[in-house]
């Protein structure tokens, strides 16, 4: 963005491709296990480009009982969590940095 310092530029770069990185294993993951469900309500709520819809609207376009569209969103974002976190434990010395980095990503 305009008037970030180049450590900001980084930053935001470097969280981004993270990311990036982290949501092709969850879908790789999903591809695996048969979790294509899970993952395309993930992509419609978590990752909407305009407004989210609801988990009954979710429900309704996939069949689902609303409870199933909480418990598959849970399962999307613990995964994604486990690759994030797998992820910075290839870039982190120690336990004590990878919860250091784990809390500033998640902000």
């Amino acid at each position: 963005m305009a008037g970030d310092s180049p450590e900001e530029a980084f930053e935001r770069e470097w969280r981004r491709q993270l990311f990036t990185l982290a949501l092709e294993d969850l879908a790789a993951c999903a591809a695996r296990e048969g979790k294509q469900l899970q993952l395309a309500i993930f992509e419609a709520y978590d990752l909407a480009a305009a407004e989210r819809p609801s988990y009954a609207a979710l429900g309704a376009r996939h069949d689902i009982a609303e409870t199933a569209v909480t418990n598959h969103l849970a399962w999307a974002r613990r995964t994604l969590r486990g690759f994030v976190t797998e992820r910075l434990q290839g870039v982190t010395p120690g336990e004590r940095e990878l919860r250091q980095e784990m809390r500033r990503i998640w902000i």
